[in-house]
């Protein structure tokens, strides 16, 4: 069930009444039950496989809780529990993408992100951060509760347990708000992303026959198709939650404004890079490898460099599992790499950075100098980047790049795959989601604030919004629904 449809909201619209009606000792279990029930129309096979996860997810966690005085057999078991679902997960995704799947058997939908959830709650037991839940339905539901299941976010026991485990009373400006976030996803869902996406297909498809300056413009293209697309279905997600009481975390928070590429990180897909750097990142540099690079390191290039090396290390696996986590094939290896390397290269060379930095700075208008410098210079490196997202080969990748360097030309292209009206609607809404983003940039609770603001106030925006989704966007006969773009991981 795609959550860009009305068989969706039909179905949040009946578990919303059903939850709010029924005595608070039981909404949980509606939640529950409402989940099953997604899952189950999302695909009987995908309802299984989650319930046999998340059963080897509990039991594991129950023996760490009941071993707990011999580290033995408790990390025997992490490390059991940990190679069995990821094992698992990556024989399906590999099984899927290389067309060899047996026949009437489907990749759970959400598979990524609940196995991220649960191996997370694992982990955590098994540090001592999180108590061993004894009620399994309880794992159930943290593992698979319905919203998340698409694309996430991925959160941690200790952010949405407590939170599904406690009744919600129905708060009008929480559901304001939720509403308000579900109706600017689906704007930027099916008025950008779906309209757009159709032309940057064409578009990458024919890049050798384009002028260097359009195969520029593409790349720029299928990123704000990328983060209106995934960014807008978090949106939904995350506003369908609020309307039952669950306040999920930010998963986006303006990108595009970073002025790094470790700034980039902590705005793009958050969840996962939270999950990275907490599970995998972390316990890398503060390993015997680590602590043992960061002497050679001292000893080799200086107490600097030396203290620097295991993080830029660490940042290499990460962002090379991050790239493998998109798929299996080169340009997603690629596509890791290039942000793993301008991650460790940012950390080695911050020494210099900060020598720069402080000279330029002391001059008038050196700090705005400094600042719009880093921001070319990251969004330089995510265009580049895109290259490798877009494209189906180390090859189309280099040569799309090729013709920015050999013929970036100046005129037009004949037969531009996105007619006068639809890129008219695209700029204006761009720009649009442009506006909202500065804004929330300079005021991060700007939605409360409009959950709270003058009934008319809130009307006017909430249908005008609506009805720019309802007149433009790109659904219903003559358009095929396009799946989010992350959907599939």
């Amino acid at each position: 069930m795609s959550v860009v449809s009305f068989e969706f909201l039909g179905f949040l619209a009946a578990l919303a009444v059903v939850y709010y009606v029924l005595p608070m000792r039981v909404r949980k279990w509606a939640l529950l039950a409402g989940s099953a029930a997604f899952w189950l129309l999302c695909g009987w096979q995908g309802a299984a496989y989650l319930t046999a996860e998340t059963l080897l997810i509990w039991g594991c966690a129950r023996l760490i809780g009941r071993f707990s005085e011999r580290r033995g057999v408790c990390r025997a078991l992490l490390i059991g529990g940990m190679v069995t679902v990821f094992g698992a997960m990556v024989l399906m995704k590999a099984l899927s993408q290389l067309q060899a799947l047996p026949d009437g058997l489907l990749v759970p939908i959400g598979l990524s992100y609940f196995t991220f959830q649960s191996v997370g709650y694992l982990i955590d037991v098994y540090r001592g951060k999180v108590t061993p839940e004894k009620n399994y339905a309880k794992v159930l539901l943290f593992a698979g509760f319905f919203p998340q299941m698409t694309q996430g976010p991925i959160t941690t026991w200790k952010q949405l347990m407590p939170q599904l485990d406690s009744p919600h009373r129905l708060s009008p400006n929480g559901f304001v708000s939720g509403v308000f976030l579900m109706a600017w996803g689906f704007f930027k869902k099916l008025v950008i992303a779906d309209r757009l996406m159709p032309a940057v297909s064409v578009l990458v498809a024919t890049a050798q026959e384009l002028p260097g300056w359009l195969v520029l413009a593409t790349a720029a293209m299928y990123a704000i198709v990328l983060y209106a697309d995934f960014s807008g279905g978090i949106d939904i997600i995350r506003g369908a939650a609020e309307l039952l009481g669950i306040d999920l975390p930010e998963n986006f928070r303006r990108p595009f404004f970073a002025a790094s590429i470790a700034d980039y990180w902590r705005r793009w897909h958050i969840s996962l890079g939270v999950w990275f750097r907490t599970y995998l990142l972390y316990p890398l540099v503060a390993s015997r490898a680590g602590i043992g690079l960061a002497k050679v390191g001292k000893r080799l290039f200086g107490a600097k460099a030396g203290r620097a090396m295991p993080g830029a290390a660490a940042s290499m696996v990460v962002f090379l599992l991050i790239g493998v986590w998109h798929g299996f094939y080169w340009n997603a290896v690629l596509y890791g790499l290039w942000f793993g390397l301008l991650t460790a290269a940012g950390m080695l060379l911050d020494p210099q950075f900060r020598k720069i930095r402080r000279r330029v700075t002391a001059h008038r208008g050196g700090a705005a100098l400094m600042k719009a410098f880093g921001w070319l210079r990251t969004m330089a490196a995510v265009l580049l980047a895109q290259f490798f997202a877009c494209t189906t080969s180390p090859g189309m990748a280099f040569g799309m790049m090729g013709r920015i360097f050999t013929d970036f030309g100046a005129g037009m292209t004949r037969n531009f795959p996105l007619g006068m009206q639809d890129g008219a609607v695209a700029i204006i809404a761009v720009l649009l989601m442009l506006l909202v983003d500065i804004l929330c940039e300079k005021q991060p609770d700007l939605r409360k604030k409009l959950a709270v603001s003058p009934l008319y106030v809130r009307w006017t925006l909430l249908m005008g919004l609506m009805f720019l989704t309802l007149i433009f966007g790109c659904y219903g006969a003559g358009f095929d629904r396009a799946a989010f773009l992350y959907a599939g991981f």
